[in-house]
């Protein structure tokens, strides 16, 4: 993705003057993502401000998801974080990201104040879904925040819950 960004192909070399000059990084080690988040080798401004999305809360027995929303409106690719909070329950659960093409599949399990973080890249379809596994009846409430590490001051996109139940 980086040479993409370069505007040529084959392998990318460290420390290059393209690299250097991209990153703003004049001499020393270039550090890896974060020299490069919100740089856009192809010239121009870097766009790293989403449109809004709106993911639904997921509920359900086992397992459960919800709905797609599709990234847009940024240039570059996007890092992701997905934070959890009012974790009540006895039942353990692990969320999962799925349709980001920018970094391939992420997964976090769910404890107050844990997170887990994600690549995105304009036009990715991006769902949560969450399994629960423990005693029948044991249940699982949280809340998720998603937050754009990429932008400036880390604002938040958007915020969902969840409630599930362990079945029989």
């Amino acid at each position: 993705m980086i040479r993409a960004e370069l505007g040529g192909s084959g392998a990318v070399t460290f420390p290059d003057s393209t690299t250097r000059t991209l990153t703003g990084v004049a001499s020393g080690p270039i550090v890896l993502p974060t020299d490069f988040h919100g740089k856009n080798g192809a010239g121009g401004d870097s766009d790293t401000t989403p449109g809004a999305v709106n993911w639904g809360n997921i509920s359900g027995t086992d397992s459960a998801s919800n709905s797609a929303q599709t990234i847009s409106g940024i240039n570059v690719p996007i890092l992701l974080r997905a934070t959890f909070s009012s974790v009540t329950g006895s039942a353990v659960g692990s969320l999962f990201v799925s349709g980001n093409t920018g970094g391939g599949s992420a997964s976090g399990a769910i404890g107050e104040g844990t997170y887990f973080e994600f690549w995105a890249v304009s036009g990715d379809s991006v769902s949560f879904s969450c399994s629960v596994v423990g005693t029948p009846g044991q249940t699982l409430a949280y809340t998720v925040t998603i937050t754009n590490r990429s932008d400036a001051g880390t604002p938040s996109l958007d915020t969902f819950t969840g409630s599930m139940t362990v079945g029989s």
